[in-house]
């Protein structure tokens, strides 16, 4: 505190603004709200508003950002949905009025930039240790969901990847013990989550961090061995990638005509031969005694054999895949073989024994590797969120095919999504139709090739001719990855969490010597 009072008002408010910013994105979205008004407040009082609004006609970064923003309001005549519209401008306002409260006012000292990390980590830190406590003594069920009690999982699992990487430059140039301590809950806390997106981001982060030092070594005798163990490092993940597939794909050996035809109590069997899905290579729809299955299950359970299990899931299906797992028949033998920690798991919505022991890192590759067979078996990806992206993006190019070069406005997303989904005739169920989840594609349909990529080189421009250093080339990695997958700015979070570090990164020189 002693710090900011030494400072003029308007940079304390400035500062105070900036620290309540970035302690809010992981936790409140009002926070995030109020954090601007204190920035707005800041920028008005310090005065020289006309040498401001000039600022931006000579700061080309800053000009190219606000120029990307206002191709949206261009866009608005565009749609037939105003209040959408408007509600999406609303969400993306951020895009406008941090660039020009940040670029404009005196850059950060390299304590109040490090400071401004610093809070920002520890913010992360305390919304995951919360969730994490939330997980384990207050949750009922094993969704990692959970996880994050404040925001999307996603998002939360997006901050913490850079709440990592900013800390780790952070111990390279000034070391403090506690930041180790930070690193290391987040790596927890993001193997807890087993957010495929956040796991990518982290991988393609650490390459980053990585590639940077080899270059940095002046000592070839160092630089050469250095580049060779991150080059056998890649072949053995890329390895053990492959066993893992390899493994994934094995399957029992069965002739279907020469199954059991009833099970020893004498109810006959249910053989799908037409439908392959295995769970840990063992056939679900094979010695499949339903009657048996309702029977028993709704003697050892509360929850009802044809009901939901605790993820929402059809329970009876859920029984199913568990005691395929673990090669076991689905009939009452198979039934009285079942642990009570097994059969509870069964009713939190578990599908496989080997996620009973929370093999973390693993489960969500197998998990991945299942979904992505199921739609291969069954041609519908509903409920698969990784097959479900494939779908959602193929819709997406067919609307931006419809309206290349103007899209069809902000507005219209969720309408023209709906509608095309039908005039496709697509597999996916309902309530998982949603849109792109592809920010690049979000923009191209909904602006056409010219406004979506004029906004979008607004974004890589300020990356590229930003102020440089490690942590901005990190930051860059992960927003242009993030929004492969991911809608990142169709949130407020997201939005705001976005342009907030790309103008910290931009307009502020952030390397040790300005300390």
């Amino acid at each position: 505190m002693l710090e900011l009072e030494s400072k003029p008002r308007h940079r304390q408010l400035y500062l105070i603004g900036l620290y309540l910013f970035a302690l809010g994105l992981p936790m409140s979205k009002p926070v995030v709200s109020f954090a601007q008004f204190v920035l707005l407040a800041a920028w008005i009082y310090e005065g020289n508003i006309r040498e401001k609004f000039q600022h931006v006609l000579k700061n080309k970064i800053l000009l190219f950002l606000v120029l990307g923003f206002m191709v949206q309001l261009l866009w608005i005549p565009f749609t037939e949905d105003l209040g959408r519209a408007l509600q999406d401008l609303r969400i993306k306002l951020p895009l406008l009025t941090i660039p020009i409260l940040t670029a404009s006012i005196w850059p950060l000292a390299r304590k109040e930039f490090v400071k401004l990390l610093d809070l920002f980590a520890l913010g992360v830190s305390a919304v995951a240790l919360i969730g994490i406590s939330l997980y384990f003594f207050q949750s009922t069920n094993a969704d990692a969901r959970g996880l994050s009690p404040f925001i999307s999982h996603i998002r939360m699992g997006i901050l913490c990847v850079l709440a990592i990487f900013s800390t780790l430059e952070l111990v390279r140039t000034e070391y403090r013990w506690w930041r180790l301590g930070i690193i290391g809950l987040l790596l927890i806390y993001l193997i807890l989550l087993q957010g495929l997106t956040a796991l990518i981001l982290l991988s393609a982060g650490i390459l980053v961090f990585i590639i940077w030092g080899i270059a940095k070594l002046e000592n070839k005798r160092f630089k050469w061995p250095a580049l060779g163990l991150l080059i056998c490092t890649i072949l053995s993940v890329g390895t053990f990638l492959s066993i893992f597939t390899l493994n994934f794909q094995k399957s029992d050996s069965i002739d279907f005509t020469q199954l059991d035809y009833a099970s020893p109590s004498g109810e006959v069997y249910l053989h799908l031969s037409e439908n392959l899905q295995r769970e840990n290579g063992h056939y679900i729809w094979t010695y499949v005694a339903m009657n048996e299955l309702r029977s028993g299950w709704n003697e050892l359970s509360e929850l009802d054999f044809d009901g939901l299990d605790e993820k929402g899931q059809p329970l009876h299906a859920t029984i199913i895949r568990f005691m395929a797992s673990k090669n076991l028949r689905k009939d009452l033998n198979g039934l009285s073989q079942l642990k009570a920690d097994e059969i509870r798991a069964i009713e939190q919505g578990l599908t496989n024994i080997r996620f009973v022991d929370g093999k973390g890192l693993s489960d969500r590759l197998y998990e991945t590797l299942w979904e992505l067979e199921q739609v291969q078996n069954s041609g519908n990806p509903s409920g698969n969120s990784v097959a479900q992206r494939f779908e959602f993006w193929s819709v997406g190019w067919t609307l931006l095919q419809k309206n290349p070069l103007l899209g069809i406005g902000a507005g219209n997303l969720v309408q023209s999504f709906d509608q095309a989904y039908e005039e496709l005739n697509s597999e996916l169920s309902l309530n998982f139709r949603k849109r792109a989840h592809n920010q690049y594609l979000t923009y191209l349909i909904s602006f056409g090739w010219i406004g979506g990529l004029f906004i979008l080189a607004s974004f890589f421009h300020a990356s590229i001719r930003g102020k440089q250093s490690l942590l901005s080339i990190s930051f860059f990695v992960l927003w242009t990855f993030s929004f492969v997958n991911e809608d990142t700015l169709e949130t407020q979070i997201g939005a705001s969490f976005f342009i907030f570090f790309l103008c910290l990164y931009a307009f502020n020189e952030v390397s040790p010597k300005d300390a």
